[in-house]
């Protein structure tokens, strides 16, 4: 099997029947479903993860989607069901990374964060080691159409 995690491991998620785990890593793109019952990897799910920077998933209550962030500025939405397909992406108007990812447990309801820090040079006249930190923090709540008891349309 040659699925495997490039960088560190950040998050890691049981699904809700408690069968699969999946797995998420700094520098790596790859969320990968591992069937902890055998062990093995079964499947993985793309987007853009090319820093140290930690991109938060989810998993809806019964197992059927994961969504996550990326780092330039969309979210995805997976598709369980069907081995991780991608089921919908979209652009938020950041120019930062979607880093948190949450699915409302009990209403059609999915939350994302983004912002990452961001070193600015300082004006020619201060000194050379002072970096100015500019934090663009943002939060975005979305209410998902429901059809056939599905959260995702």
């Amino acid at each position: 099997n040659d699925l495997y995690h490039k960088g560190g491991i950040t998050q890691i998620q049981f699904s809700p029947c408690g069968n699969y785990l999946y797995s998420g890593a700094r520098i790596d793109s790859q969320i990968i479903c591992w069937d902890v019952r055998t062990n093995k990897a079964m499947f993985a799910m793309e987007r853009k993860v090319t820093t140290n920077q930690r991109i938060q998933f989810d998993i809806d209550a019964a197992g059927e989607y994961l969504v996550t962030g990326s780092e330039n500025g969309q979210f995805i939405v997976f598709d369980l069901k069907e081995q991780g397909k991608e089921k919908s992406r979209y652009t938020l108007n950041t120019l930062y990374a979607v880093n948190g990812a949450a699915i409302h447990p009990y209403i059609p309801a999915i939350a994302f964060a983004s912002g990452d820090r961001r070193l600015e040079m300082p004006e020619q006249e201060k000194q050379q080691d002072e970096a100015l930190d500019a934090r663009y923090p943002a939060v975005y709540v979305f209410k998902a159409k429901q059809k056939h008891n599905s959260m995702v349309e």
